[in-house]
């Protein structure tokens, strides 16, 4: 996928919770947000950058592996200042 094509913004908001969902409940095992570092290959690469650039709490880094950041055009006005400069890692091929 490109990031051209028909956006499904109700299953990207969806996925993004639980990936909340997750963190939240690493924090509340006492890992520290700074320690987490988001992952992902193709819809995960997306799903990790369209979470983790939103977050209200700094991560260790996003790994994104082969995919695109979806809803891009809402990044401007939905990013985080707490992950401004959190370490990105982005490849593909």
């Amino acid at each position: 996928m490109n990031g051209q094509g028909p956006k499904d913004e109700a299953g990207i908001r969806r996925s993004e919770g639980q990936i909340r969902a997750l963190i939240a409940q690493e924090r509340g095992r006492g890992i520290a947000a700074q320690r987490i570092v988001l992952a992902g290959f193709s819809q995960g690469c997306a799903m990790a950058l369209h979470t983790g650039l939103r977050l209200e709490e700094r991560l260790a880094g996003i790994v994104a592996l082969s995919g695109f950041l979806p809803l891009a055009e809402k990044i401007a006005a939905e990013r985080h200042s707490a992950n401004a400069d959190t370490p990105v890692f982005m490849a593909h091929g």
